[in-house]
């Protein structure tokens, strides 16, 4: 049988028809590099190799070209690459999309750590060809390969050539053409003189198809690197007005999505015309008439409000934001209720009052439940400089009703979606607003007959518990629990344990459980049910391990001594685990 690595076999295979074996061969380039060495695999095998290219196999030219670093080694490294260019040249003919991109990729890499001057005369050579060629593919190349370069060349005469290329493709008849020229435009922007950038602006607008427009925004974004930006300002601002009122709503989503891009802008302009410039796109956006473009500006809202939150002319998008609350479209609705309580924390006390809770308390009644739910999984964003915001009557008038329906739904997912905005509430309201109106579900949802929900409880119990330095309280954990102990449920009897398990976690709540807790947990180490003395068990002896408590410890270790004579198997193995 053939050794499948040695030299020989691999350089066979190369010409095998069947991809698996043909690609299997060029992932062993490295093999001939060591056998044939330097020199020779130059002269001999790199010309091989361009002729065992069969850039119809998708498969095996994706593995040559993911090689290229390899075959750079073997051929003597980077100080040779000018003789890779025809195997280049031969890759780019493929017609894969995937392969094309994945070179340039590679290309890119490559270039970044040579002396490019030294392949100047290669790289124009090749752009040159694809440029001529009559292959579309090859066009679309020669553009990649001009957006990963130009910035490169020294040669004044190779630049004016680049840019006879570019004026020609700017003023092609075909439409995918452009489009691959808006697309790699915001890779040489900052490397070309302001009226060429205007002119190529200009006449991309212009054009018919939308798939055009949409990939302008991002060369508008990468010009906050350029030189003199100050000579930008009203080109940079003509340009984002044009595109953001486009005919087109793709073009104005484009802006929606990389709106929090073009603040970026404000710092180094340090105009504020140009701020409130955004600020009336930004409220025009928000008027859009389609909805995905007024779903997407949504998540523009924090960082515009960050940015805006002191401009009196930033109230109006506080007021615009509640017509969303009316959308047709519930998407737009959802992204409303995602993003309307990031704006908490940054905005004072009045804006919130006046703006975000009548939002929030329209949204709390959608018609839609997942517009109410994300609304809700989202309240931790109140955070506590907000507390004293909402301890009025109406917020919990308005979310009570919300709160209740959904604990009791048949649907138990839905129920325990509950369990993520309880905790919440008690770090956002006040005591009295919390025991008057949550604690009653707390304790309806420790007896839920679905186990993940109770068990989920529990830990939200213990988390409200240290929230809340409430005594009444308290005093009512304590009596549900015992209430609980006494349950006829021996599921409910022992979701008891389950919170005693969580409260001990924290060795902070250790006072609790033994100044309170302790004789319930004695009783149910008497259950008729094993599972539930196991989790006695389980309790009493890390009450013993962390306790300093004499009276507790002698009182815990009696019961211990007396379960040694338990005849279930379970509750043995866990008084004798250590």
């Amino acid at each position: 049988m053939k050794n499948s690595q040695s030299p020989n076999t691999i350089i066979q295979n190369l010409q095998n028809k069947d991809s698996i074996i043909k690609t299997e061969a060029f992932s062993k380039i490295k093999i001939l590099g060591d056998s044939f060495g330097q020199e020779k695999f130059r002269e001999e095998v790199l010309p091989y190799l361009i002729n065992c290219i069969d850039i119809e196999d998708e498969k095996s030219t994706m593995e040559i070209t993911k090689n290229l670093n390899t075959i750079i080694e073997c051929i003597g490294g980077r100080k040779f690459i000018n003789t890779m260019f025809p195997l280049i040249e031969v890759i780019f003919h493929c017609d894969d999309l995937d392969v094309r991109n994945e070179l340039i990729e590679n290309l890119k890499n490559i270039f970044s750590t040579i002396k490019f001057h030294e392949i100047e005369k290669e790289v124009i050579n090749l752009i040159n060809k694809l440029y001529d060629s009559d292959e579309i593919n090859l066009n679309y190349s020669c553009l990649d390969l001009i957006s990963i370069t130009f910035e490169k060349f020294r040669k004044e005469n190779n630049k004016n050539e680049i840019l006879e290329i570019l004026d020609d493709f700017i003023c092609s008849d075909d439409t995918m053409i452009k489009v691959k020229f808006a697309k790699i435009l915001k890779n040489i922007i900052n490397f070309l003189k302001k009226e060429d950038i205007e002119d190529y602006f200009n006449k991309l607008i212009q054009e018919e198809s939308d798939s055009i427009r949409i990939n302008l925004i991002d060369s508008i974004i990468s010009l906050k690197n350029i030189k003199n930006i100050f000579d930008y300002i009203f080109f940079i601002q003509d340009s984002i007005e044009k595109l953001s009122d486009d005919e087109s709503w793709r073009t104005r989503l484009s802006v929606a999505q990389k709106f929090t891009s073009l603040l970026s802008f404000i710092p180094l302009l340090n105009s504020n015309d140009y701020k409130l410039f955004l600020i009336e796109t930004l409220f025009n956006l928000i008027n859009d008439d389609e909805s995905e473009v007024k779903s997407s500006i949504c998540n523009s809202l924090e960082s515009c409000t960050k940015v805006f939150c002191k401009e009196n002319e930033y109230n109006k998008i506080l007021i615009k934001l509640k017509d969303l609350c009316y959308d047709n479209c519930v998407y737009v609705r959802e992204s409303l209720a995602q993003n309307l309580l990031s704006l908490c924390p940054i905005i004072d006390k009045v804006k919130f009052q006046n703006y975000i809770l009548p939002i929030f308390i329209l949204l709390i009644k959608d018609s839609e439940l997942n517009v109410r739910m994300i609304l809700m999984n989202n309240l931790y964003k109140l955070n506590v400089r907000n507390k004293l915001l909402i301890e009025d009557k109406s917020f919990f008038e308005d979310i009570l009703p919300f709160i209740k329906e959904i604990a009791k739904s048949e649907k138990w997912r839905l129920r325990a979606e509950i369990l993520n905005i309880i905790p919440v509430f008690s770090n956002i309201i006040n005591i009295n607003s919390f025991s008057e109106n949550l604690s009653d579900l707390c304790f309806d949802l420790l007896n839920d007959p679905v186990f993940e929900i109770r068990k989920k409880m529990s830990s939200n119990l213990v988390k409200i518990f240290e929230n809340i330095n409430d005594k009444n309280f308290r005093l009512k954990i304590i009596e549900k629990l015992k209430e609980m102990s006494n349950s006829e449920n021996y599921l409910i009897r022992n979701t008891v344990n389950f919170v005693i398990l969580e409260f001990l976690n924290n060795k902070k709540n250790l006072d609790f459980v033994e100044n309170n807790l302790i004789d319930l947990i004695i009783n149910l180490s008497k259950d008729k049910v094993a599972n539930i003395r196991y989790n006695t068990v389980i309790i009493m002896k890390k009450i013993s391990k962390i306790s300093r408590n004499k009276k507790i410890n002698d009182m815990i270790k009696n019961r211990l001594k007396e379960l040694q004579k338990d005849t279930d198997i379970e509750v043995i193995y866990a008084l004798n685990d250590k």
